[in-house]
């Protein structure tokens, strides 16, 4: 059996994108990135035939520390023939999207995963501190995340071959992103990025952060994304412009709000922290 259309299409998206660097937000001065890794380098998996993406998508990331950290994002079909993206560094696996449990009977991807840590040593308590942690670490980052935890890393139409609420070069650049951080609050990963909490400390958890509300089905993702045209409501920019296209509760969530049609909205994930959870302003389409 060939590689099902939407793997494809996947794969093809990411691949047709040039990618020479990544600058990752993580600290000041920046974390930055440049493509390839050492020769003498191999992460798991990487060298082998039926890895899809070949050895296009490696990157050496420099932390402010000067320490390097090598990382492979891979795509293959594993043992249970469902097709998985992967963030690998030396130390292990960092970040994983299952791709065929995502797909629907129609063209639409959205490509998500639940945001739990499985570090072992610990106890189950400090596993959902440092979760919940990381979560609202992701939020404040300006990426998706829903009130049960799920990371929304972007929409793809297997159909157009296309990206919905994001470019194909955003996308990996967060996907890196969410695997460097999920990698600091595993705390067995072999580094720790600055200004952000320490692992073996007791950390206290924040609330949710304004960015942070309840999953909408990707059927609605979808229609609401399409109906805006892929742009922000509010300052009319969409993912070539360098923002995340967000699905905006108008009335918020904790308000009340319903999460249906009437009730959402595409707003980038700027003017989307501006407005908040206690603001129910509609934009006019």
């Amino acid at each position: 059996m060939g590689i099902p259309s939407y793997v494809r299409r996947f794969r093809d998206s990411l691949l047709a994108e040039t990618i020479t660097q990544i600058e990752l937000g993580l600290t000041t001065p920046p974390v930055n990135g440049h493509r390839g890794i050492l020769t003498t380098s191999t992460l798991q998996y990487n060298r082998e035939p039926w890895q899809l993406l070949g050895r296009e998508l490696e990157f050496t990331f420099y932390l402010p520390s000067a320490e390097r950290i090598e990382v492979s994002i891979q795509l293959y079909e594993n043992a249970w023939h469902h097709y998985r993206l992967f963030a690998y560094c030396k130390a292990g696996m960092l970040l994983s999207v299952n791709l065929t449990l995502l797909q629907r009977r129609g063209s639409e991807l959205s490509l998500s995963q639940h945001i739990k840590l499985a570090t072992r040593g610990i106890s189950s308590k400090q596993r959902a501190q440092r979760a919940a942690a990381l979560r609202n670490a992701l939020a404040q980052l300006g990426l998706e995340v829903s009130d049960e935890g799920r990371l929304i890393l972007g929409t793809f139409n297997s159909k157009t071959g296309k990206f919905l609420d994001t470019t194909a070069k955003a996308f990996v650049r967060d996907f890196v992103l969410a695997a460097f951080l999920k990698g600091h609050f595993m705390g067995n990963k072999g580094y720790e990025l600055p200004k952000l909490p320490r692992v073996r400390e007791r950390m206290i958890v924040a609330r949710a952060t304004a960015a942070s509300r309840r999953t909408i089905p990707l059927s609605l993702r979808f229609k609401v994304l399409d109906k805006a045209n892929s742009r922000c409501l509010n300052c009319g920019r969409g993912p070539s412009h360098g923002v995340r296209l967000h699905v905006d509760h108008i009335v918020p969530f904790s308000q009340g709000g319903r999460t249906e049609l009437s009730n959402l909205q595409s707003l980038c994930h700027l003017c989307n922290l501006g407005k908040g959870n206690r603001s129910s302003r509609r934009i006019a389409a």
